[in-house]
């Protein structure tokens, strides 16, 4: 059985990947379901959608799509494009904690729903390096890219039955909660290599922020400066042409694009 219609798109501003695979009459249509969610394809006519696919929506559709009504209807099965090596990170931020830990590699992995989150046996991933550069926004690229390779590669394998599943092994499970507003704030208690893996997951959207002198600062770019502690946690080791330095637990964190509340997004150059 071949595909009639695979619909792909990138979500702008927060690059969010949303994945339909489908066979179904061409009387389906687009609508928003649930209203605060990620887009699905739906309609009249959703008894007949065979199989659905869909990748890194947003929880709330997640929950949507999950129900055991919806996820008894195609009779193929219902798949998720997961932001992971599974079973590493089940949850809400996987490409996000892949940067906070500071991972050399993740990937995308396309697997079964099932009631329980991203439970499901898995049916092939995406392996995908993280490069020194790479940030939130850069990653999600990264696993689209990873996405569609998945639904090309394995789509008419999945629906023939030709594609093997594999269990995941509960021993090596690890999950990641929704990040939240609070801990955008930079913690300077933590570690330099720490707090450099949290300023990449949150770039560019939210971003990461700190307070100089009761001023709001996002940073979005920085670098290790050295694993010396020469100063007093959250102070400035140097502010000058070579280098906006902070001194964190261990080690300084050397700052190289920052955002000033209400002001543009510049190096640490002009904003010196």
């Amino acid at each position: 059985m071949r595909i009639k219609n695979v619909g792909y798109q990138i979500f702008r501003p927060f690059l969010k990947i949303f994945v339909i695979l489908f066979m179904c009459p061409k009387t389906i249509h687009k609508e928003r379901i649930p209203k605060k969610g990620g887009i699905i394809l739906a309609g009249n006519h959703l008894t007949k959608l065979d199989p659905i696919i869909v990748g890194n929506t947003t929880p709330r559709s997640l929950h949507f799509l999950s129900k055991k009504e919806l996820l008894d209807i195609p009779t193929y099965g219902c798949y998720n494009l997961h932001g992971s090596l599974l079973p590493k990170y089940r949850g809400a931020s996987p490409i996000q904690q892949s940067l906070i830990n500071g991972d050399k590699v993740t990937g995308m992995s396309l697997m079964e729903m099932t009631k329980g989150m991203d439970e499901g046996d898995v049916f092939d991933i995406e392996a995908i390096e993280i490069e020194e550069n790479d940030n939130n926004s850069s990653l999600f690229i990264k696993m689209a890219d990873a996405a569609k390779t998945l639904i090309l590669r394995d789509a008419d394998k999945l629906v023939s039955g030709q594609l093997t599943r594999t269990k995941q092994d509960e021993n090596l499970v690890t999950y990641c909660h929704m990040i939240k507003p609070e801990q955008e704030h930079i913690d300077f208690n933590l570690t330099a290599t720490q707090i450099l893996g949290w300023i990449k997951a949150l770039s560019d959207v939210p971003g990461a922020y700190l307070y100089i002198e009761e001023i709001k600062y996002k940073i979005f770019k920085a670098s290790i400066f050295s694993f010396d502690v020469t100063h007093e946690v959250g102070q400035i080791v140097k502010a000058d042409k070579n280098g906006l330095v902070i001194q964190c637990r261990e080690g300084q964190l050397s700052i190289l694009e920052i955002q000033k509340e209400g002001k543009k997004r510049m190096d640490y150059k002009s904003f010196l």
